[in-house]
Formats: C-alpha cells, sequence, structure tokens
C-alpha cells in the first residue's frame, strides 16, 4: 500500500517538474502585507473560535457537575448536598 503511495507521489512530482513553464511575474511589496494581514485574520479567529468553545465546553461541564449535588424534593424545594 505504501509503495503505491510512494509511486504516485513520485509520478506526480516527475510530471509537475517536467511541464512547469518560466513565469515572469512581479510582486508587489505591498502583496506581503496583505498575506500577513490575511493571516493574522485568520490566527484571531481560530484563537477566538477555539476560545469560545472551550468556555462553552467549561460551562457545561460545571453546569452538570452542579446538577449532580443538587436533589429535587416535594413542591419544587431544591437542597443541595454536603
Amino acid at each position: 500500500m505504501k509503495k503505491n503511495i510512494y509511486k504516485t507521489i513520485y509520478i506526480a512530482t516527475c510530471l509537475i517538474i517536467i511541464l512547469t513553464k518560466e513565469v515572469y511575474g512581479y510582486l508587489d511589496p505591498s502583496a506581503m502585507t496583505y498575506l500577513i494581514q490575511v493571516l493574522a485574520t485568520i490566527g484571531v479567529t481560530l484563537t477566538t473560535t477555539i476560545g469560545i468553545l472551550f468556555y462553552k465546553i467549561r460551562k457545561r461541564i460545571k453546569n452538570k457537575k452542579e446538577n449532580e449535588n443538587k436533589i429535587v424534593e416535594d413542591d419544587n424545594i431544591t437542597v443541595t448536598k454536603k
């Protein structure tokens, strides 16, 4: 199985090297600034999303533990275990 994967990667690499053409282009210095801004935005978005998910998970676990410690008696009176 691994031989097939290595063979496929080898063939693909050879084809890419053989079939490439020269391209003459110019990258404006401001293009790097845009790239840095995009990467920073992605990083902030991922960090915020992960933080929110961890907060929600932690809140659910905390609520679950609090609910396990409560005993509900008649007339909807809540008593906590000691």
